[in-house]
């Protein structure tokens, strides 16, 4: 499960690609307004395409 800064993105090669939204602070899961702000980022994300910058990589 994810928090409302965090996705999973479809490559085109149907490769799934966890990815951390930079300078987005939203509330954990568990934390109040967690799971809304999760279905807010689903709402607006799913089934979008996407280009993705990467910024930095752990």
């Amino acid at each position: 499960m994810h928090d409302g800064d965090t996705l999973t993105l479809l490559t085109p090669e149907k490769r799934q690609v966890k990815v951390r939204l930079a300078e987005i602070d939203t509330p954990e899961s568990q934390q109040p307004y967690g799971i809304c702000a999760r279905q807010a980022l689903a709402d607006l994300t799913f089934r979008q395409e996407a280009r993705v910058v990467v910024s930095s990589r752990p």
